[in-house]
């Protein structure tokens, strides 16, 4: 028994040769040869795997021929499912598109009943196989040709003459090559084609003959007449392929006289545009332009301009939807634009238009780019016709962080450093709203906070990263924690004096991260606080910091501290230079005193210092640093009782400022001058 993998290949192979079956093979041997494959794969017991649902209906031969009337031939159909594979007991309905031709009955027997081409179908649950050609030939018993007349005014004139052979019940015979001949060639000639061309005046009789038969004659007349030729319209348009339209021709004498009974010969100068019937139907096939032109020999009319110009009708676009990952990213759409016979219009050039230009622009060829995120419909249009709109999505999708600074270096313990995280797409763009989750290396050396803040924690390395919830990790940053001295390189002060400005040199080393600092006292024995113009080093002006004003409590005058600094930026190389205070207001006494550092943080003090009122004759500014292991300073400005003109006036003295660190080991911080 054979199995149903079996029947599925054996029609396989029967179909795979079935071309090569029909070129060599008579189609009843072929027919056979099918029909008995078929018969073994549907007799009782045979396997029923197979699906029962048709898809496709085949026949086994695709054209057959018959000369006699009553001849017949069987024909076989065969269902097969949506995989190609024969459905057995199925029942036909046979169908001739002509019975008057061939009939078919309920067992496929094609009968042939008179000439012509019939068609022949076979349908199961809605689904019919390809038309069968039954093409019946039987003897010629007439010939009829058409026109029965024909009449030339012009020399060279042509006209085709139809024959149509038919048997003996009247039906066409198809297939018919006829024997054409002229009674005076110098009249009128006829080609093997039928083609009658007027060669001269006077009249003819052209005869078309085939198997021993042969046709009425046809009257051929050449009579001259026509002078001139119109036709209207004198122009068209058309806007879609198969589009049609009628040109009427009207023949005249030299007078203007209409002359009737004329028959026109149509021409297109450019067939492949449109062509033209001989009726002067007009029939758009392809966008351009040509000329029509009727004509009656030699004589033809003016050129009509014809112009096929497609119109959109319909415009689909595709795809339909769009999804962009990253900002920059694009995506080409394609619009196929089909006018109102549905041919589709080569070439089309679209206008684009995106409904949230903020999202998503679309360029003049298509190309749609994200913007930022959110969704946008992009459409196009052409004469007047829209498109369907493509949804365009853009979500950013993350596909790397990158966290800045990429390094840091830390010289004191408890110091902190901000760091940012930006989560980028794949092309670079930032995604905004995306959480991060910090994580040290070392939390011995530094650790992070879920911020993104950094704190020194030990001396060591370690390396911090984020990490965002989809898993996509940052660049490491490293930080070092390296505890440093701050080196104080030089100090140097004035005694008191009593002018508008005071200069002394003070020296300078040639490290890195140098920073100087001024402490300037100045007093006024008015109420009138004195003021300190400018602070320069080298002619480069200081930058206040400190600013402190104190009002005695029965002296009756004012007192003022302030502290200047200079950055490392803005500091000459190594070297003596001159410190010069200018100061402004009721001078009493005045005093200064400079003290340089290396390798301390140029960032602003982490503390200054205060003071709101003189007490014992005395200043006393405390500075606190807001990092526990900090370097502090405490600076103070004590009068001293000394011998002067004036009773009630001491000479100020200043004391440099003295380090204090935190620890055995000397921490860098910010440092607050003095």
């Amino acid at each position: 028994m054979m199995t149903t993998r079996g029947i599925r290949s054996a029609v396989r192979a029967y179909r795979a040769k079935l071309p090569a079956y029909r070129a060599k093979l008579p189609a009843a041997v072929v027919l056979s040869v099918f029909t008995a494959a078929l018969a073994l794969a549907c007799k009782p017991g045979a396997p029923s795997g197979l699906g029962d649902t048709p898809a496709d209906v085949n026949i086994s031969v695709d054209a057959v021929s018959l000369s006699t009337a009553g001849e017949n031939v069987t024909l076989n159909a065969v269902a097969v499912d949506d995989e190609g594979f024969p459905i057995p007991g199925v029942d036909f309905t046979w169908r001739s598109s002509d019975e008057a031709v061939a009939t078919v009955d309920d067992a496929g027997v094609v009968t042939a009943v008179g000439s012509g081409i019939a068609f022949v179908t076979a349908t199961t649950e809605g689904v019919s196989s390809d038309p069968v050609t039954v093409t019946v030939r039987l003897p010629i018993a007439d010939i009829d040709v058409q026109p029965p007349g024909i009449s030339f005014s012009t020399i060279g004139e042509k006209q085709t003459l139809t024959a149509t052979a038919r048997d003996a019940s009247g039906a066409v015979v198809p297939g018919v090559v006829f024997a054409w001949s002229s009674t005076d060639d110098a009249v009128a000639t006829v080609a093997s084609d039928g083609e009658v061309t007027a060669v001269g005046p006077g009249v003819a009789t052209v005869t078309a003959s085939a198997d021993g038969e042969t046709s009425q004659p046809v009257a051929v007349g050449v009579m001259l007449g026509v002078a001139s030729i119109d036709v209207t319209p004198t122009s068209a348009t058309l806007t879609f392929l198969g589009e049609t339209t009628t040109l009427t021709a009207v023949a005249r004498d030299a007078t203007g006289a209409v002359v009737t009974g004329v028959t026109f010969t149509w021409a297109s100068s450019d067939p492949n545009v449109a062509s033209v019937s001989n009726s002067g139907v007009v029939t758009a096939l392809l966008n351009g332009t040509t000329d029509i032109t009727a004509s009656v020999g030699a004589v033809s009319s003016a050129d009509v301009a014809v112009t096929v110009q497609q119109l959109a009708a319909t415009i689909n676009v595709s795809p339909t939807t769009v999804d962009l990952a990253s900002l920059g990213e694009t995506a080409t759409l394609s619009g196929v634009a089909r006018d109102a016979g549905g041919a589709v219009i080569p070439g089309a050039t679209f206008t684009w238009n995106s409904s949230a230009q903020a999202v998503a622009t679309v360029s003049s060829s298509g190309v749609v780019s994200a913007v930022s995120n959110g969704t946008a419909t992009v459409t196009a249009r052409l004469d007047g016709a829209t498109s369907n709109g493509v949804a365009v999505n853009v979500r950013q999708i993350v596909a790397s962080i990158s966290v800045t600074p990429p390094s840091l270096a830390f010289t004191f313990i408890g110091q902190t450093a901000q760091l940012t995280a930006t989560a980028l797409d794949a092309l670079g763009s930032p995604v905004p709203g995306i959480p991060f989750t910090w994580a040290s290396s070392n939390l011995a050396a530094a650790t992070v906070s879920q911020t993104g803040l950094v704190t020194a924690i030990g001396a060591g390395l370690a390396q911090v990263t984020a990490m965002e919830s989809g898993g996509i990790v940052s660049n490491a940053v490293i930080v070092r924690v390296v505890p440093a001295q701050v080196v104080f390189d030089a100090a140097s002060s004035t005694a008191a004096v009593n002018t508008a400005s005071i200069a002394w040199l003070h020296t300078i080393g040639g490290g890195s991260n140098r920073m100087l600092v001024v402490g300037v006292t100045a007093e006024s024995s008015s109420s009138n606080a004195v003021q300190v113009s400018s602070v320069t080093y080298n002619g480069t002006a200081l930058v206040k910091q400190i600013d402190e004003k104190a009002t005695s409590t029965g002296g009756g005058f004012t007192s003022r501290v302030e502290i200047w600094i200079l950055d490392d930026v803005r500091l000459p190389g190594a070297g003596t230079y001159q410190v010069v205070v200018t100061f402004q207001g009721t001078v009493a006494e005045t005093s200064s005193g400079a003290i340089s550092l290396e390798d301390v943080d140029q960032s602003s003090p982490e503390a200054t210092a205060s003071s709101s009122s003189l007490q014992q004759q005395s200043i006393v500014t405390g500075i606190t640093t807001q990092t526990p292991a900090a370097l502090t300073t405490r600076c103070a400005r004590r009068r001293s009782v000394l011998p002067d003109s004036r009773s009630r006036t001491t000479t100020p003295s200043m004391r440099p400022c003295a380090p204090v660190t935190a620890s055995t080991t000397s921490a860098r911080g910010r440092i607050a001058p003095p």
